[in-house]
C-alpha cells in the first residue's frame, strides 16, 4: 500500500477532559475572568497540558448585541456579554419517577421574542440508531449568577430542523415541569448572526458552550478563543458548509456558538456523532440556518417539527462494532478542485459523478473517537477489484476528532481510468465507511427496491430486531436495493388503513449503489392496530420523476 500522500496537514489536536475542564488549541485560549497561562502548542503533534477554565457569566445584565435583531453590533461584543446568551440543553427521559438526564449540550438563544434556541441537530435528534425515541423532553438551562451553575427553567421542543446541515431550531414552549411561559419571562438576549463568507484564514473564532455533566462539575459557560485554519464545503452546498478551527472543546460545547472577532453569531460547533467522550472540534456555518431561522419565525408558536425516521447514513457503527464502539467515521465526500490551506487541503467543487477523466481525485472525510496509535486503511477499489499499489495506510495521531483531506494522483497522464472508484476506510481492521465515485461512466440502470419487511427497532446490521407491533411508538421499513449510484433522493409515504398519515420531506440519498436501508413512522404514543403500508421512492437529479417505487405492508395488532 502506499504512504500517505504529503498534503495530508496535521491537525492541532488536544483533549479536554478532567475533573473541572481541558481545552486545546494551537492558539492561546481567552479565558473570561482570569488571566491564568494557558498552554499554546509549539509542536502541532502536542497534547497540551489541561488548564482550568474560569466561569465568564457576569453580575450585571447588559444589552447584548442583538437582542433588539440588529444587523450590525455597533463594536466588539465582549466574551462575558456574549455568554449571556449561551444556555445549556438536557435531554431527559421522564418515564419514571426521576428524570434522568441521557444527552447534553449547549445552544446559543437566536430570538427573544420568539423564545429560539440554535444548537445542533446531532444533540437533539429525537432518535436513536435502533429507530427507537432517544428521550422524553429537552430541558433548558439558564446561569442567572456570576459562575452559577445553569438553572433548569424552561422546556422546549423543535420547531424546525436539517438533519443534512445538522443544525435544529428549537422554540421554549413551557416553564420547566410547569405552566406557560409569562410575559418577560423568557428574557435572554438574543445574538447577531453574522458572515461566515467574510472569514478568512487565520481570524478569529470564539467558540462557547458548557463543558458537559460528564466532563466537570462545574457548568458554568466557558469560552475558547481559537483560530479559522480552512473550509469545507459539502456536496449540494453552495458556499462554505463548515468552519475548521483548531480548537477542540469538551463534548458539552456541541450545539454552541461559534462568533467571530467582533461577536456575530457564524457558526455553531457540533460532533460527528453525540459522543460524552469526544471532542468537538467542527463548526456549521451559520449560513446554512438563514432558511431554518426564517421558517422557525413564520411557523407559529404551536409548530412542531416532524423528524424523518430513517437508518443513519454517514457515522452509524458497523454491525462487527462492539456495543461500546465509539469511533464514527463520516461518509466520504470527492471533489474535482482542491487549495492548500493552514489547516491542509480545502476541497471545493464537489461532487461523486465526474463526465471526464480528471488527472486527481480529491477527498476527505471526518473521524471521531479513533484512538490514538490506531491503524487506518484507505482501500480503494476499480470496479470491485481492489487496487492495491494506490491504497494506503497510517498510524492514526490526531485526537479523537480529525479530518482527512487527500488526493489520489491517476496513474497515467490520461487520467483516472473509467469505472466506479471506491474508497473503503478501515479502522483496526474494522471497515467504518465506504463511498462510491463516478469515473467517465453513464449511470442508466434503474434502480431497484427489494421486499419490503418490517419491524419496531433496527440492529446493528441494518435488520429488524423486534417484530413490528400496534403497542410500539414507532414502525420501521427495511428493504434492499441495487443499482441506486444515480439516485438523488428519497422520500417516503406511510398509510395505515388506506389513510395517509405521514409524508417524509425530500431528503437525500446517501445509500449509495446498493445494500439495505430502512426508513419509518414515528408517534408519541402506541401507533396502534390496523393495516400499514409504506411506499418508497428514489429520485432522479431533478427529483421530479420518480425513478423507482417500492412498498409493502403488514397487519398490525
Amino acid at each position: 500500500m502506499r504512504s500517505p500522500q504529503p498534503a495530508v496537514a496535521p491537525m492541532v489536536l488536544g483533549v479536554v477532559l478532567f475533573m473541572l475542564l481541558a481545552v486545546a488549541c494551537s492558539e492561546t485560549a481567552d479565558l473570561i475572568p482570569g488571566e491564568e497561562p494557558v498552554f499554546t502548542a509549539d509542536d502541532p503533534g502536542a497534547t497540551p497540558t489541561p488548564v482550568v477554565a474560569p466561569p465568564i457569566l457576569p453580575p450585571g445584565s447588559p444589552s447584548v448585541a442583538g437582542s433588539s435583531q440588529r444587523n450590525e453590533p455597533a463594536a466588539a461584543v465582549s466574551d462575558a456579554i456574549l455568554a449571556r446568551s449561551v444556555v445549556q440543553l438536557r435531554l431527559l427521559d421522564t418515564a419514571g419517577a426521576v428524570a434522568l438526564p441521557v444527552r447534553d449540550g449547549s445552544g446559543v438563544v437566536i430570538d427573544r421574542a420568539q423564545r429560539l434556541i440554535l444548537t445542533s441537530y446531532e444533540l437533539v435528534n429525537p432518535f436513536l440508531d435502533d429507530g427507537t425515541a432517544a428521550y422524553t423532553i429537552i430541558a433548558v438551562g439558564v446561569n442567572r449568577t456570576t459562575g452559577g451553575e445553569p438553572t433548569l427553567e424552561f422546556e422546549a421542543e423543535i420547531v424546525a430542523a436539517s438533519p443534512l446541515a445538522q443544525l435544529a431550531v428549537l422554540r421554549a414552549t413551557s416553564i420547566y415541569r410547569g405552566g406557560s411561559i409569562g410575559v418577560g419571562e423568557f428574557d435572554l438576549p438574543a445574538v447577531d448572526l453574522g458572515d461566515p463568507e467574510q472569514l478568512l484564514g487565520g481570524d478569529t473564532l470564539r467558540l462557547f458552550g458548557h463543558p458537559g455533566l460528564n466532563a466537570s462539575d462545574r457548568q458554568a459557560v466557558i469560552a475558547v478563543t481559537a483560530t479559522v485554519t480552512g473550509f469545507r464545503g459539502a456536496e449540494n452546498v453552495d458556499g462554505r458548509a463548515w468552519l475548521k478551527t483548531d480548537a477542540r472543546v469538551p463534548y458539552g460545547g456541541a450545539g454552541g456558538p461559534a462568533f467571530d472577532a467582533m461577536g456575530t453569531l457564524v457558526g455553531i460547533a457540533t460532533q460527528l456523532r453525540y459522543d460524552p467522550r469526544a471532542a468537538v472540534g467542527q463548526v456549521r456555518s451559520i449560513a446554512l440556518a438563514a432558511d431554518l431561522i426564517e421558517q422557525a419565525r413564520n411557523a407559529g408558536p404551536e409548530a412542531r417539527y416532524v423528524a424523518p425516521l430513517q437508518r443513519a447514513g454517514r457515522a452509524s457503527p458497523p454491525a462487527t462494532a462492539l456495543e461500546d464502539d465509539r469511533v464514527a467515521v463520516g461518509s466520504p465526500v470527492f471533489a474535482a478542485n482542491a487549495v492548500e490551506g493552514e489547516g491542509g487541503l480545502d476541497l471545493f467543487d464537489y461532487t461523486p459523478f465526474f463526465q471526464t477523466q480528471p488527472p486527481t481525485l480529491y477527498y476527505e472525510y471526518i473521524a471521531q473517537a479513533i484512538p490514538d496509535g490506531a491503524l487506518v486503511e484507505e482501500r480503494w477499489y476499480l470496479d470491485g477489484v481492489l487496487q492495491d499499489p494506490l491504497s494506503s495506510s497510517f498510524v492514526w495521531g490526531r485526537g479523537s476528532l480529525g479530518i482527512v483531506s487527500d488526493q489520489l494522483r491517476a496513474p497515467s497522464p490520461r487520467g483516472m481510468p473509467p469505472g466506479a472508484w471506491r474508497l473503503e476506510v478501515w479502522v483496526d481492521d474494522v471497515m467504518r465507511t465506504s463511498r462510491t465515485v463516478y469515473v467517465a461512466l453513464e449511470l442508466s440502470a434503474i434502480p431497484e427496491i427489494g421486499q419490503v419487511d418490517f419491524g419496531s427497532s433496527a440492529a446493528a446490521d441494518h435488520r429488524p430486531a423486534e417484530p413490528a407491533s400496534g403497542e410500539a411508538q414507532q414502525l420501521l421499513a427495511f428493504f434492499r436495493y441495487e443499482h441506486a449510484a444515480a439516485a438523488r433522493s428519497m422520500r417516503w409515504i406511510v398509510f395505515r388503513n388506506s389513510q395517509v398519515v405521514y409524508r417524509s420531506p425530500v431528503l437525500p440519498w446517501e445509500g449509495g449503489d446498493e445494500g439495505t436501508w430502512w426508513v419509518g413512522f414515528a408517534s408519541d404514543e402506541a401507533i396502534g392496530p390496523g393495516f400499514w403500508e409504506v411506499e418508497i421512492w428514489l429520485d432522479g437529479p431533478d427529483s421530479s420523476t420518480p425513478m423507482s417505487r417500492g412498498a409493502g405492508g403488514v397487519e398490525l395488532f
